[in-house]
């Protein structure tokens, strides 16, 4: 009888991990900025690079250079990054999402969306549940700009710590836009 009910959990178990593995980074929102809610199957068939920034972080300078550079080369090709910004590292973003946008945009003219602020580690009504999605499948970043990199079909390719640069994530990117460019 304990196997008949054994098998019976094993089974639901195996066909929930199912129905998550069927759902993909279009099938959720998140809120932009200003709190409006931004659906990401606006990026269908996009490729993705969702990250965690911070604007008083010793990486900040060269995470937002190399993302506008990685924006302007691969953006005509099918790929978007969507930069939300958090406070969960060292407290480095203490600003509100608004703020942030115009402080990148006049600093660094980003080419790509800033979000809502967000937590990763309370996992509470700020930590989107794409961001649940992506985590649940990978890792918790250990700082600021951890990189999550989504093919066009939106599902997860290859998540990255905040050492990896374009040397690494181009050829990731290349890869996930089926595109024969030489380094």
């Amino acid at each position: 009888m304990a196997l008949k009910y054994f098998l019976l959990f094993y089974q639901i178990i195996l066909s929930i991990k199912f129905i998550d593995c069927e759902k993909s980074v279009f099938d959720f929102s998140v809120k932009d900025a200003d709190g409006n809610s931004l659906h990401l199957s606006d990026f269908s068939g996009k490729v993705l690079l969702f990250t965690n920034v911070a604007s008083e972080c010793g990486y900040t300078d060269s995470h937002y250079k190399m993302y506008v550079k990685l924006q302007e080369k691969y953006g005509p090709k099918g790929f978007q990054i969507l930069a939300f910004p958090c406070n969960d590292f060292g407290k480095q973003e203490p600003q509100t999402s608004d703020k942030v946008f115009k402080w990148a945009k006049s600093v660094y003219n980003v080419n790509f969306p800033i979000l809502h602020k967000i937590s990763l580690l309370s996992k509470d009504k700020t930590t989107p549940d794409v961001w649940n999605y992506l985590l649940d499948q990978s890792e918790y970043p250990g700082w600021n700009f951890w990189k999550y990199i989504t093919g066009s079909d939106g599902r997860l390719v290859e998540y990255l710590d905040n050492f990896q640069m374009d040397d690494v994530i181009e050829p990731i990117i290349i890869k996930a836009l089926n595109t024969k460019e030489d380094l």
